[in-house]
């Protein structure tokens, strides 16, 4: 029996560092639908990524998606999901731009006043 018939998903996991001390988990997530058999099949493993991104609906999720994710939560530094990513630039950009998207809603936030309710009198 072919690996490609049996396999139903793989699990990778990486232990990080913590913001404030600790462990927590990165996982990626690979659940094999006909496109990553036919890709195990053809021995074409360097597609298997983009065929995980498609696969999102059903429960897929790269490393490099997870560590964004824990980096947009505030469970990890983005230095750490640097260090750990597959695609280092990826990570760079992806958090770069969630970086400045979160500063400036921060300081829109911020700068937002409000003004008490005046009633009219008649």
């Amino acid at each position: 029996m072919e690996l490609s018939t049996c396999l139903q998903a793989v699990v990778s996991q990486q232990l990080l560092k913590k913001r404030g001390g600790g462990r927590a988990v990165a996982c990626e997530v690979m659940v094999v639908n006909p496109a990553i058999r036919n890709l195990i099949q053809e021995g074409k493993t360097p597609q298997m990524v983009s065929a995980m991104l498609s696969g999102a609906s059903i429960g897929s999720v790269t490393m490099d998606n997870c560590l964004i994710k824990m980096v947009k939560d505030r469970v990890i530094e983005s230095k750490t999901a640097y260090e750990a990513a597959h695609d280092q630039d990826y990570i760079k950009k992806m958090v770069h731009k969630w970086y400045i998207f979160d500063k400036t809603l921060f300081l829109r936030c911020k700068n937002i006043t409000i003004s008490p309710i005046r009633q009219s009198r008649k």
